[in-house]
């Protein structure tokens, strides 16, 4: 795609950037932060600027200035292996979005020339497009559109003399007219990936995503009748003249014959980085980044899943995690959207997960299902680590998960072990990112929001009561249960576009379930009964407060959110643990007694392992169209209004996003990287430019 205009480069100093040519996710952390977030004089600026309804947060990697030499060298070199593969995110998520990207990112650098409200509106859109890489939102699965009309903009560019004559206008007005539907109609696939199954809506025809050409769910299942996927995960699937083709993601070997497929510039240039980080790293990870390497030339499972094996024992300082991964964005669960995470270890809150992690047979015991479907063999232990992200690019970036757990797969997880992160400068609680708010606000959002009974009970909370959450979800939750012997398939298979969402339910009511084990006190993950009872009060709370961003909507898409909803809607349906009362004219929930909530924490919880270990379709169908689609309307217009009151003096959030630092090279005379450091460019605008190679930082 050629450029539009010839751009006039921002230099900063920075030598030689360019040489060539992926969860928990963070959304209840998101939320908390838009509600309360503000800058503390004295403090790190943590939050960077706010640009309409999109609000961008600095990551810091406090530390990284103490890493070996070696190692900052090979985080750079992995940070740029991760960012030659982001055009491929943007692609995967939508047939046109590197188009609307192009064109808009050159309407941002031109923008000064516009009128105030065309420019802001502009800006705005941009940042939320790349905050989500796509037109769709990250957690609704919802498409957005901009405050003004094509035909808003075609008049500004026509009748604006302050517009630069080097600008090709007609050129820019084509674009606008060939993407008008995709940028300006929110009718136009309004959905980006569609899970619940409907006779009368084909769930691939009309998602949005470019993981599927001209396929539907019966040419699908009719195809597979007859062939199988070669590459499940790292392939796009067309139909082409009545025939369904396998797309496969490679760059190609010439030496060994293998043709080049999709993205293969892209992943050239992954590999250009990957082999250069090659010098600087242990034997596992040489082994792990040759296979990956071999991954993307010819696009053959077995690779990655040896490098995946690599990746499960090294115990570098410096890691990462890059391919065809996190499967969300598939309505059918199995193709992998690009995700690079670059990490280095946080030992102390290491040392922390590790505890927990010998207690897994434990916990696994104290689960309330079947014997049948509980874990027995702990023989291959997880590996567990707190880490700082250095950079994340892809699906691992600018909204980058709080923590995961891989493998995927079950079975391979259970001959090779799991992995287990959790991302502590994300979650605000380390790498000086530590979060202060407005505590003034804060008050005023605390007496409006939370239950007047419940004020009180907020000073007994330790600091790590959420963190104590995501390592349970993580470490335990995902690596908990078993699949039942009469099983003959991946349970993924069968469960269909329902298997993310029990999996990631499974994983949340584990963790509620052993959140109250005293264990976790005798280790310190929480300090006290107070705390965890907390944890069930914030989830009721969350319960409501989430209506409030859900204007308009009457269904949930995103898996995690679908999950969370589909748990409390459940408690709030079938026991007597909660309320909802109305306080002068508000509503306000209440957790009426934990002992409730926790028994229907336990029935949800054996519920819902049956059906992944059993496969049963059906029965998770039923569960999720029950409980974890459809919201009350009549409370999400009650939160909507409360929200916005409360909000009157402050934008209207919609999108948040994390802005990554820089990693800088220093050369010696032969042009090799000597040392790297760490800039914080602090302009979420000028760093995504940079990305697109729109400006250059020098």
């Amino acid at each position: 795609m050629s450029n539009l205009l010839n751009i006039h480069t921002i230099h900063l100093k920075f030598k030689k950037f360019l040489t060539t040519k992926h969860r928990m996710t963070i959304s209840f952390i998101c939320i908390l932060l838009l509600i309360t977030s503000t800058q503390i004089a004295g403090k790190p600026k943590i939050m960077l600027e706010v640009v309409g309804n999109t609000q961008t947060r600095q990551l810091y990697i406090k530390g990284f200035e103490k890493l070996d030499r070696n190692d900052r060298i090979l985080a750079y070199y992995l940070t740029r292996a991760g960012w030659a593969g982001r055009d491929i995110y943007y692609d995967q998520n939508y047939i046109r979005a590197l188009m609307m990207r192009d064109l808009f990112e050159n309407l941002v650098i031109v923008s000064k020339y516009f009128e105030p409200d065309i420019r802001n509106n502009i800006r705005t859109y941009m940042h939320r497009f790349w905050i989500n890489s796509c037109q769709y939102d990250h957690f609704s699965k919802r498409k957005f559109v901009p405050d003004f009309s094509a035909d808003q903009l075609i008049y500004e560019m026509q009748n604006n003399v302050k517009i630069p004559k080097a600008l090709n206008i007609d050129t820019i007005i084509d674009q606008i007219n060939l993407l008008s539907s995709d940028i300006f109609d929110s009718t136009y696939f309004p959905i980006h990936t569609i899970k619940k199954a409907n006779p009368d809506l084909d769930i691939l025809k009309n998602s949005a995503n470019n993981l599927y050409e001209n396929v539907s769910i019966e040419d699908i299942n009719a195809w597979l009748e007859t062939e199988s996927e070669r590459y499940p995960a790292n392939s796009k699937l067309i139909k082409r003249n009545g025939k369904i083709e396998e797309l496969v993601y490679r760059a190609g070997d010439q030496e060994k014959g293998i043709t080049a497929g999709l993205y293969s510039d892209e992943l050239s240039h992954v590999i250009y980085y990957l082999n250069k980080a090659k010098s600087c790293c242990s034997d596992e990870q040489k082994l792990m980044i040759e296979n990956l390497i071999q991954f993307y030339k010819t696009g053959e499972t077995r690779f990655m899943n040896q490098s995946f094996i690599h990746w499960l024992r090294n115990d570098s300082n410096v890691d990462f995690l890059q391919g065809f991964i996190e499967v969300y964005l598939d309505a059918l669960g199995k193709k992998g959207s690009f995700q690079s995470l670059v990490y280095f270890k946080d030992i102390n809150r290491t040392d922390l997960m590790r505890q927990l992690i010998n207690y897994a047979p434990y916990l696994e015991q104290k689960a309330p299902y079947p014997d049948e479907f509980k874990r027995i063999d702990f023989t291959v232990k997880p590996e567990v680590q707190a880490v700082l992200l250095i950079s994340g690019a892809g699906d691992g970036g600018p909204i980058p998960p709080a923590g995961l757990n891989l493998p995927n797969d079950q079975k391979f997880g259970e001959m090779y072990g799991y992995k287990n992160l959790v991302f502590t400068n994300v979650m605000g609680i380390s790498g000086g990112n530590d979060f202060v708010g407005n505590k003034k606000y804060i008050r005023r959002f605390v007496y409006d929001f939370f239950h007047p009974n419940d004020i009180k009970e907020l000073k007994k909370v330790s600091e790590n009561a959420n963190f104590a959450m995501v390592c349970l979800h993580e470490l335990i939750g995902h690596g908990s249960g078993r699949l039942s012997d009469t099983l003959s398939m991946r349970p993924q298979i069968k469960l269909k576009e329902y298997y993310a969402t029990i999996e990631e339910a499974r994983a949340e009511l584990m963790a509620l379930w052993s959140i109250h084990d005293p264990v976790l006190q005798q280790i310190g993950l929480i300090d006290s009964e107070n705390s965890a009872d907390e944890i069930f009060r914030q989830w009721a709370r969350y319960f409501l407060l989430k209506l409030s961003h859900m204007e308009n909507r009457t269904t949930i898409e995103e898996d995690h959110e679908r999950a969370r909803h589909m748990i409390m809607n459940y408690i709030y349906t079938n026991s007597k643990a909660l309320s909802i009362n109305k306080i002068k004219d508000e509503l306000f929930i209440k957790v009426k007694s934990i002992s409730e909530f926790k028994k229907a924490v336990g029935e949800l919880l054996t519920k819902i392992t049956i059906i992944k270990s059993t496969a049963n379709y059906s029965a998770a169908k039923k569960m999720i169209e029950t409980y974890g689609i459809y919201i009350n309307t009549t409370w999400r217009d009650h939160m909507v209004r409360r929200f916005k009151k409360i909000r009157a003096d402050r934008p209207d959030i919609k999108s948040f996003g994390f802005s990554m630092p820089l990693l800088i090279p220093e050369y010696d005379k032969h042009d090799q990287v000597v040392n790297v450091t760490v800039k914080y460019l602090r302009d979420f605008e000028k760093e995504q430019l940079f990305y697109s190679k729109k400006i250059e930082i020098h």
